[in-house]
């Protein structure tokens, strides 16, 4: 029987394979290796050949970056979301936005501060009347993402064009572009370590590897407390063709509209497009003092309500710590060694313990809030069980804004100094010296954050039991 080669033939396609061709040494020796002699040409240029390197293509380098761009100045803010026209201009723009939302004196709460869902709620707006909305905001440090666009973006704003030379992008440890050059011994890329399969990983190795010297850089300052529209990017290669280059965006069949830097719709819109971005007046460090009022909110599935613990609050200039208090009253419930045993309705829970009891708003919809309650019985209004101003804010809480592990809430000062030095040159004993003034301004406000808590212990709450000896 004669024996031929053969293919397999597939009636839709033909199945084609690949081997890659991977040089071994057979010395300990990189002599050889570093010699990089042509031994045959031909070889290199069928190579060459089979990769499609001959195939003709635009290989230019970016050298001129025409950008034309609008620039919108936020200078309104509207503390109340329920109200659309409570906008009031800003007086002072230097001032950082933390500042201007969180600030609340000694009688009367921030109006930005929803006790239903612990956390600030406003709006600002530019010139030319767009508007941004911030939701979820709990303290600590704005930044660019909290901010969605709650109306389509208005025409007008500073126009501006910008001619530059990009610039590739350059880190530790880059491919060096020159055969014989060295590269970094102090970032090994190859060494990233991934016990597990992780794309991000090899797509981050990929790129550093093969893709790094692709990309470009056009650096562009912006104001802060602005908002960026790029009308157009124009970019001139040295074949001296011009090419349009759009934003990034996931234009898939799924339109899952995937991209970066692009604020979000407000309300579930559609994003504003990723030529739009806002840069906000935010703080970059500021100095905190300790909390003038703390709260933990806490479940309890064994009682199945929320504890709102009051740890401290203000009363006056001073902090009292409400803990020490209510450990200085002791446990009632516990009795003399002497005591027979004693019936009780319900077991002790510290008076600093305020309970908050589910409650349905409607049947229809089934939302459900958590309504504060008492568990001193001598408790009135004119006198309530709690002390501070956080739990008396948040007469009603919703259900899902607190989760399995507690919370805690605080009030305390804040402090951050804004406006860059300042050196003059100044005359002293007929000579100038460089002389280094101070225009900084300091601000101090009280803020109020909101972060995850350690475990809270149970409250043991017992109803119609008997105390043993």
């Amino acid at each position: 029987m004669d024996t031929k080669p053969f293919t397999v033939i597939n009636t839709q396609k033909v199945h084609e394979a690949y081997t890659r061709l991977i040089p071994r040494t057979c010395s300990h020796s990189i002599e050889e290796g570093l010699k990089a002699k042509t031994k045959d040409p031909l070889w290199f240029l069928s190579r060459q050949w089979q990769m499609g390197e001959f195939d003709i293509g635009n290989g230019g380098h970016p050298v001129k970056a025409d950008l034309s761009f609008r620039t919108q100045k936020v200078d309104a803010l509207n503390p109340t979301s329920s109200d659309p026209t409570g906008f009031s201009p800003l007086k002072d723009h230097s001032v950082p936005l933390e500042a201007a939302v969180e600030q609340e004196d000694m009688a009367v709460d921030p109006k930005a501060w929803d006790g239903r869902h612990l956390e600030y709620n406003f709006s600002a707006k530019t010139v030319e009347q767009t508007t941004l909305d911030v939701k979820e905001y709990y303290g600590g440090k704005l930044d660019w993402y909290d901010f969605d666009i709650a109306t389509p973006v208005a025409a007008g704003g500073t126009s501006r064009t910008l001619t530059v030379m990009p610039a590739g992008v350059s880190f530790k440890g880059m491919p060096s572009p020159r055969f014989w050059q060295f590269e970094d011994g102090n970032v090994d890329v190859g060494d990233i370590s991934r016990p597990n399969l992780n794309f991000l990983s090899m797509l981050f190795v990929e790129f550093a590897m093969i893709f790094s010297d692709d990309w470009f850089v056009i650096p562009v300052e912006q104001e802060t407390g602005t908002l960026r529209i790029i009308d157009s990017l124009r970019v001139t290669d040295t074949f001296g063709k011009v090419h349009s280059i759009n934003p990034v965006v996931d234009t898939s069949p799924l339109q899952q509209r995937w991209s970066l830097f692009t604020l979000s719709g407000a309300k579930g819109a559609p994003s504003c497009g990723a030529q739009v971005f806002y840069l906000p007046n935010t703080v970059a460090h500021a100095l905190e003092g300790e909390p003038i009022e703390e709260v933990t909110i806490a479940r309890d599935e064994m009682a199945n309500m929320v504890w709102a613990v009051e740890h401290r609050y203000s009363q006056g200039s001073t902090v009292i710590n409400r803990d020490d208090e209510e450990s200085q009253k002791g446990n009632p419930d516990v009795p003399p060694s002497v005591r027979p045993p004693a019936y009780r309705l319900k077991s002790y829970v510290p008076l600093n313990w305020i309970p908050y009891i589910p409650r349905q708003l409607s049947q229809q919809s089934g939302q459900t809030v958590l309504r504060r309650a008492r568990s001193d019985e001598k408790a009135t209004t004119a006198n309530p069980q709690y002390k501070g101003r956080l739990i008396a804010g948040s007469k009603e809480i919703f259900e899902e804004e607190v989760p399995a592990i507690p919370l805690q809430l605080k009030r305390h000062w804040k402090t951050v100094a804004f406006n860059p030095e300042q050196w003059e040159l100044v005359q002293s004993n007929s000579t100038w010296k460089l002389a280094r003034s101070y225009p900084k301004k300091t601000l101090s406000w009280i803020g109020r954050d909101k972060k995850p808590s350690g475990k809270q212990p149970p409250s043991l709450l017992r109803f119609d039991y008997i105390v043993e000896k």
